[in-house]
């Protein structure tokens, strides 16, 4: 039989690299290859073994948007090829701007 994946907001396709930080959301860990984003999750792919429940920080690039700092818990894992696919639910947004400012996000990635 196949699994449904029932997804309550809209997934937009990305390819774009996504920097995943250590727990001090400072220093960079390693990175992911992001596959799509919502307002309220994430979709990516690595070689990391992570664990669903696990909380993950990571920053993302979205073209015409900005730059985004999320913090999210897996919620999701797959394993596509020899990777793995993960996906994210957000618990905290906050956008990056090139001064430095940054600002808790309200709207929709």
């Amino acid at each position: 039989m196949f699994k449904k994946h029932f997804q309550r907001a809209e997934r937009v396709k990305n390819d774009s690299v996504m920097e995943v930080f250590d727990s001090s959301g400072k220093v960079l860990s390693w990175s992911a290859r992001l596959s799509d984003y919502s307002s309220t999750g994430a979709a990516f792919l690595s070689d990391k073994d992570l664990a669903p429940g696990e909380e993950i920080k990571a920053g993302i690039r979205i073209f015409g948007k900005g730059y985004f700092k999320i913090t999210g818990k897996i919620v999701r894992k797959e394993k596509k090829d020899s990777l793995n696919f993960y996906a994210i639910k957000y618990s905290a947004i906050e956008q990056e701007f090139p001064t430095g400012e940054k600002k808790k996000f309200e709207g929709n990635l």
